[in-house]
């Protein structure tokens, strides 16, 4: 019996590697799943279109509990939706998933407030406005309201057209803007009023995250003010020697194409990604001055220990010397170089091309 018991012993022993061995060769690595196709439950030609600027996963992407999280959280957040509901099912062959989305849309006509940010315009309040969602059955928007940025404020319109010609989107805005043009005199801040009016006519594709291209077409009226008022009092001097006196309304057609490539996280807040914009501007003042001005944009993040971020930034800007002075850029503060006064690096006639680098 104790004979017998040894060799039992031996035997298992002798057997627990081949067994322990088979047993991680039949236990199959997990396999990613990946996106087929897209179903639209019931089938509606105004969700689809929400669901290509905002969905954000196209068929070949890996599907994780993670992206089908985030992409729920997109939609809803887009506004678009009354009713949203989405999971996965069976694809036509193994590893393969169709994710579907049951939805109802929300065709009613809201109040917005709030604040917002592009990375090209930096970042603006909406005071007030009311956005129309999917006119027409359409998908897109009719906005209109009254909204404030850093140098600009007044009264905008935007209708959004999706796939109006083709897979192109259509997008007519208008605005009627208040623009502040800052002079530094003697150590002494100073505002400049602008006038600036404009109907201009988009057509591109236009993604939240991914790549973005829109072309405008815009023909505006510029009216520079006739005086200089002091920030911080009440004191207001005529139009110095350093800005040229503009006593009528300037005419500007434009052309202008913008050009984005975006992989950050989050677009506020982002802890991994890159960004990296452009914009081409053509322009005719007054039928005979032609100005050209390009402005790109390119930022990396990268996630760190703990809940820091680490962030590169690199920005330059060209304009033609024919540009007008309020067509050129702003230098100093917070759209390029922070802890320095706003425009206190650009001069009255702001800057014809700068480059910049931060680290943050």
């Amino acid at each position: 019996i104790a004979l017998l018991l040894v060799l039992t012993l031996l035997g298992i022993a002798g057997d627990s590697p081949a067994l322990a061995q088979g047993s991680a060769e039949s236990t199959p690595a997990p396999r990613a799943l990946i996106l087929e196709s897209v179903d639209v439950r019931p089938a509606d030609r105004g969700i689809e279109l929400v669901l290509w600027r905002w969905l954000e996963l196209d068929p070949g992407d890996e599907i994780t509990p993670e992206a089908l999280l985030l992409a729920r959280e997109r939609l809803l957040s887009s506004g678009y939706f009354d009713e949203l509901q989405i999971y996965t099912a069976r694809g036509s062959a193994p590893g393969q998933v169709v994710l579907v989305v049951e939805g109802k849309l929300d065709r009613g006509t809201h109040i917005e407030t709030g604040f917002g940010y592009e990375p090209l315009d930096s970042w603006y309040l909406n005071i007030i406005g009311a956005r129309w969602n999917s006119p027409f059955h359409r998908g897109g928007f009719l906005r209109f309201g009254w909204s404030a940025g850093l140098r600009t404020s007044g009264t905008y319109a935007d209708w959004l057209r999706p796939s109006t010609a083709g897979n192109l989107d259509l997008l007519v805005s208008a605005r009627a803007l208040n623009q502040r043009w800052i002079v530094w005199l003697d150590d002494t801040q100073y505002r400049q009023d602008i006038e600036r009016n404009s109907i201009a006519l988009g057509l591109g594709r236009t993604r939240m995250r991914g790549t973005s291209a829109m072309w405008w077409l815009s023909y505006g009226a510029t009216k520079p003010g006739s005086t200089l008022e002091q920030f911080a009092g009440d004191d207001e001097i005529p139009i110095p020697t350093e800005l040229p006196y503009i006593d009528e309304w300037q005419h500007l057609l434009q052309t202008q194409l913008d050009l984005s490539l975006d992989r950050r996280s989050h677009r506020i807040a982002p802890r991994s990604g890159s960004y990296l914009g452009t914009r081409l501007r053509a322009g005719l003042v007054d039928g005979d001055q032609g100005y050209l001005r390009l402005l790109a944009d390119g930022r990396q993040f990268f996630t760190l220990p703990g809940r820091s971020i680490l962030g590169v930034r690199l920005q330059g800007a060209w304009a033609s010397p024919e540009t007008p002075y309020y067509e050129r850029f702003i230098f100093g503060g917070v759209d390029n170089v922070r802890g320095f006064a706003d425009a206190s690096l650009s001069g009255p006639l702001g800057a014809s091309a700068f480059a910049a680098g931060t680290i943050e």
